[in-house]
């Protein structure tokens, strides 16, 4: 007995589905009903409706855009179940399920086993009733009584289907059915195409983040070795000639360029990865502030630069690790020397601001344009000198960016334009001081 389906997509005998493994593609293929069939009146209004949505869902997050795609299949098409598979290797995954199937989201079925393979080789839309019969991995309670699918492109090349299932007999697709769903075929494949790019994206980020952690290690040993020969050289020469100590001098100043620069990549590379070890405990903020300072001073000294530091009478004690406020304050002094010219002015005021501490460091220096200003803090920019070359590589503000705020505070920059300086104001939360300690 031939149980083909006729144009209706109504089968002409039985035998088929008492017998699954006798089955093939022309028996449960109904393509031709799409045709056949009377076409329903097309929704303009409730489609633009969701198509408005999925845009606005698309600009936020693709990958979630994608199961509302599925909903909204489902939605428009009036089907029982609806979804999105995606080619993985040699399996189909569902990316996306609404209705009754819902609970079968990630599951996945061989290539040649559903019949979404039969929709991405074509590259066209299938109708299947009873698909079971010929793809016994799509066998289910509520059975799949038809199935409407459309491939899903990307790059030119299909990697996937849309589908809406129908569980009942009462419930036949049509051509309106079918350019819905191409429709939305269409915004999957734009949500495939930006999800691409986003995890392209953080992928370049994650090897950056590997790149900066390998290059800080592997230039660490070296500079170790270097600043140790150094020091040895100096105790050999006991009383060297002016040009061994110009040498010397040379060797110390750039050893230690060098080394704050490999610190500052070991630190932003733990940053990322949240493996910066930060010990927070009550300190006395002046006590990072001179050690800053002290840190500091001798470059401006080097390039006669005049630097005033203003504190206020009252203790001010914040929440943090001293090292690393310490060094962010560094930080600052030294960015603010590096554009600062020979004999220029540089002034770091601590003053207190309601609940909090306020440490700025203002200079008379190249400045900053305004347009410069929204990106200082990212990682790699830096403020070229007109005509000049600015040395680094642009990790310090970034770094003390990233440093100010696991000490839960906030920093911010300042400048009237180019030409006139600029000013990096840090505010860290005050700690309270109980009314014990004021008693002893």
């Amino acid at each position: 007995m031939d149980s083909r389906a006729d144009e209706s997509g109504t089968p002409r005998g039985p035998s088929q589905v008492d017998q699954p493994s006798r089955a093939t593609l022309s028996d449960v293929d109904i393509r031709a009903a799409l045709a056949a069939r009377p076409r329903r009146p097309a929704d303009h209004a409730q489609e633009r409706r969701a198509l408005a949505e999925l845009l606005v869902e698309l600009t936020r997050d693709p990958q979630t855009m994608l199961q509302r795609l599925a909903e909204a299949a489902l939605h428009l098409c009036r089907a029982d179940s609806a979804g999105l598979s995606l080619l993985d290797g040699e399996v189909f995954r569902w990316e996306a399920v609404a209705g009754v199937h819902a609970s079968s989201r990630h599951r996945t079925i061989p290539r040649a086993a559903s019949p979404c393979g039969v929709c991405v080789d074509e590259g066209a839309t299938q109708l299947m009733r009873l698909p079971d019969r010929r793809f016994p991995a799509v066998a289910a309670e509520p059975r799949f009584v038809e199935i409407l699918l459309v491939p899903v492109y990307r790059d030119g090349q299909a990697v996937g289907t849309l589908w809406i299932v129908a569980h009942t007999e009462e419930r036949r697709f049509d051509g309106e059915d079918e350019s819905v769903l191409r429709t939305l075929a269409d915004l999957a494949a734009a949500a495939l195409q930006r999800w691409s790019v986003y995890e392209a994206a953080v992928a370049a980020n994650r090897r950056k983040d590997e790149f900066l952690a390998m290059l800080g290690h592997e230039l660490r040993n070296p500079m170790a070795a270097i600043l140790t020969a150094t020091a040895v050289l100096e105790k050999i020469a006991a009383v060297p000639e002016r040009g061994v100590e110009q040498a010397f001098e040379v060797l110390r100043q750039q050893t230690r360029h060098l080394s704050r620069m490999v610190d500052d990549l070991n630190d932003l590379s733990r940053i990322t990865q949240g493996k910066l070890d930060v010990r927070l405990q009550t300190i006395p903020l002046l006590a990072a502030v001179s050690d800053a300072v002290s840190v500091t001073r001798p470059r401006m000294d080097r390039r006669g630069q005049h630097l005033r530091v203003d504190i206020p009478d009252e203790p001010l004690e914040v929440r943090a690790d001293q090292v690393r406020l310490t060094q962010l304050l560094a930080n600052l002094l030294d960015n603010a020397a590096k554009y600062t010219p020979d004999g220029g002015d540089i002034r770091l005021t601590v003053s207190r601001e309601d609940a909090h501490a306020r440490v700025s460091v203002r200079d008379n220096g190249i400045g900053i344009a305004g347009d410069k200003l929204h990106d200082i803090f990212t990682l790699f920019t830096q403020v070229r000198p007109p005509g000049g070359y600015s040395e680094g590589l642009g990790l310090g503000l970034a770094l003390v960016e990233r440093l100010v705020a696991l000490h839960g505070g906030v920093v911010t920059a300042s400048s009237d334009g180019p030409g006139k300086g600029s000013e990096f104001t840090v505010r860290l939360p005050v700690e309270t001081v109980n009314d014990s300690r004021l008693v002893a």
